[in-house]
């Protein structure tokens, strides 16, 4: 052993790593783990050698089992209704870069429709899972594959909404912005405005803005590889809308004609709901509820040019038609609003103006209606789970698992109040 050890130690270095090369041997002989060599690092600068013991390296190697594929491996497919493993997730997210080539493997950046649909008839991909895994990684390599990933078709809903999410506090290329904002999904393409909005216009940003705020153009930008269309003629406008504000042009009266047509779709829908008992596909709400609160959003997001139009719209409005402005005006910072909105979710005899009131109150984030979402923890109203996840059939309470959601963003804590749903 005398040999392994590098000429110029002391004596004191010499005995203490023949001691540890001794402890070595008899490690291996007792087959317990097999220890790595002490590691000399000779540095030599300015004509002075300096020789430091870098350490007796005595952890093992990594067992296939733990190697970055091996550990991509396991995650859960797309087609599992299992949650992620975050313990192996963030395992593998530690590896960083090391982890990459086995994540991009997985992710399959290129695929097509097709080629998907048999991966996933088979239960073979776990494109889903690699994202939230890309998502706990921080650097411009795993910043690419997200990007890059939302040229493909996505395993599932969920895996585009995380990618974008995921891409929101990151800082992206100029040519990464545009590649969003010349996706054919309008969800990619709003995110991508707003990284433009961040990161300021250049000649190509400004040009995929403009093809975006052309309605026409972006009709046919918005249409997947068989040609169908991927969004609706109200998302167009909402496109059209915020890549309009992103150029900084003047939007007031589009906005305003829009709201008056928003509101008179609302009326209809707040005094004659489609379908107020049924689930949506992928959902607990109902068709009325849904289109209601899309309504809402879209309202919201207009802000204050609008207040006066809805506060004429409440003025003469009756029934139910009238609590769903009262939720708008919520929604625009009208605080007084709010305490109506929860009397609405307690003493309503539609589930329908129920369900919205809940979805309000989480959104407008006042404290003051918690008593009102505790209480509503108790709704007797159930429907049939629109979702696929647990057994075909089931029943929920919407207006009870809404007020829990809602409760929970205003900070009482997720896993008590979901304890209280029991």
């Amino acid at each position: 052993m005398g040999g392994c050890i590098p000429a110029g130690f002391t004596v004191w270095q010499r005995s203490n790593v023949v001691w540890q090369l001794g402890t070595v041997e008899r490690l291996r002989v007792k087959a317990i783990k097999v220890f790595c060599r002490v590691l000399v690092v000779v540095l030599s600068q300015a004509g002075m050698a300096g020789i430091f013991l870098v350490g007796d390296c005595c952890a093992a190697q990594p067992t296939t089992e733990e190697t970055p594929a091996a550990l991509v491996r396991r995650l859960p497919n797309s087609g599992s209704a299992l949650p992620l493993d975050r313990q192996l997730a963030e395992k593998i997210a530690e590896q960083g870069s090391l982890a990459l080539p086995a994540l991009e493997e997985e992710l399959r950046p290129g695929i097509k429709f097709k080629e998907l649909n048999e991966v996933l008839k088979t239960n073979g991909s776990r494109r889903a899972a690699v994202v939230q895994v890309l998502a706990r990684i921080p650097g411009k390599e795993s910043t690419d594959l997200l990007v890059r990933s939302l040229a493909d078709p996505p395993d599932n809903y969920g895996m585009r909404f995380a990618t974008v999410d995921a891409l929101g506090g990151r800082v992206l290329s100029g040519s990464q912005i545009v590649g969003l904002l010349s996706n054919c999904q309008p969800e990619v393409a709003s995110a991508g405005i707003a990284h433009a909005a961040r990161a300021g216009a250049s000649p190509k940003i400004q040009a995929a803005l403009e093809m975006l705020f052309d309605r026409d153009a972006a009709r046919k930008q918005f249409r997947n590889e068989y040609g169908a269309a991927t969004v609706s003629e109200d998302g167009i406008w909402e496109i059209h809308l915020a890549a309009g504000r992103s150029l900084k042009k003047d939007m007031g009266a589009e906005v305003r004609t829009k709201a008056a047509e928003i509101l008179a779709r609302l009326k209809e829908e707040a005094l004659h709901p489609r379908r107020p008992d049924e689930p949506v596909k992928m959902g607990i709400l109902s068709e009325a509820e849904s289109f209601i609160g899309s309504q809402l959003n879209r309202l919201a997001a207009f802000g204050e040019p609008i207040k006066d139009l809805v506060e004429g719209a409440e003025a003469s409005a009756e029934g139910d038609y009238a609590k769903v402005l009262a939720m708008v005006l919520a929604r625009l910072g009208d605080r007084a609003r709010v305490g109506r909105v929860a009397t609405y979710l307690i003493e309503s005899p539609s589930v329908t103006i129920r369900a919205c009131a809940a979805l309000t109150l989480r959104l407008c984030g006042d404290r003051s209606a918690i008593p009102a979402l505790k209480k509503a923890l108790r709704d007797p109203y159930q429907r049939k789970d629109g979702s696929d996840v647990g057994p075909r059939g089931r029943l929920v309470y919407p207006v009870r698992i809404l007020a829990a959601d809602a409760l929970a963003a205003l900070g009482e804590g997720p896993t008590n109040v979901r304890g209280n749903l029991r």
